[in-house]
């Protein structure tokens, strides 16, 4: 065991593979803001003018009534899978973060090097690493448009769906099967709605993908290293207190 860990050996080609994959991921979570951003807008502005053109023409019909206010749910199952992807890339980030601490940072302060130290650092100050109490209060928001915009959209949607609702009472009365329809499926695509923000938020908060998962990696990479023999087993309680990435009190 003594032989391995000496012969283990830092390779600064990994140590660049994985920073210049983290500051890839970063830019994906940008550029999907940004289309989510894109989208909602798009979708919002066809939503807004059908059913303007509703309002003011007096044009009562259920299906198209109906139907422009479905536009409004299109974001939301649309950050679905944009927010799951997001989540990854975040939680990605986490894990690389981790792993660096553990096998470059740690061993380069082990050894007395300085090359590597930038992740350790910056956890000790980083408010978004882990949660830090009210330190992390707005931190936790990070990432959270996607659930912010979808339910902007659900309880656009949910207005715009009363107002027709309304107008469809006052023509068919509250007893016709038309009625009775139209509000079974509205409570469907709102029950489903609800359950895709629900899902939206739980994949891509910053408290889920990030600050929780933070804890998890440094210590998996940690027993994986000790598991690999690149540090010996005696060494693991001080690599756990070393590298604790809740010991720190953060920012104020």
């Amino acid at each position: 065991m003594a032989n391995l860990i000496e012969n283990v050996k830092i390779s600064e080609h990994e140590y660049d593979s994985l920073r210049s994959e983290m500051i890839l991921r970063i830019g994906n979570i940008n550029n999907q803001t940004n289309s989510a951003i894109i989208t909602i807008l798009s979708t919002w502005t066809i939503g807004f003018a059908l059913v303007v053109a509703f309002a003011q023409t007096h044009i009562i019909s259920t299906f198209f009534a109906f139907i422009s206010s479905g536009f409004f749910l299109i974001p939301i199952f649309y950050f679905v899978p944009l927010a799951i992807k997001s989540g990854e890339n975040i939680q990605q980030i986490a894990s690389i973060s981790a792993y660096i601490r553990v096998f470059y940072d740690y061993r380069s302060f082990k050894n007395g090097e300085t090359l590597f130290n930038w992740e350790t650092s910056n956890n000790i100050c980083s408010a978004i690493n882990v949660y830090r109490g009210k330190a992390s209060t707005f931190m936790m928001f990070f990432n959270d448009e996607y659930t912010i915009l979808s339910i902007a959209s659900f309880l656009i949607y949910f207005f715009t769906t009363c107002f027709f609702y309304k107008n469809e009472c006052s023509l068919y009365g509250t007893n016709s099967c038309r009625l009775f329809l139209i509000t079974i499926m509205t409570n469907i695509l709102m029950i489903v709605s609800l359950f895709a923000i629900y899902i939206i938020h739980e994949t891509s908060c910053m408290y889920n993908v990030m600050m929780k998962n933070t804890v998890f990696y440094v210590n998996a990479y940690i027993d994986r290293a000790v598991e690999l023999g690149v540090f010996p087993p005696e060494e693991k309680e001080i690599m756990l207190r070393v590298l604790n990435p809740t010991k720190y009190k953060g920012t104020n």
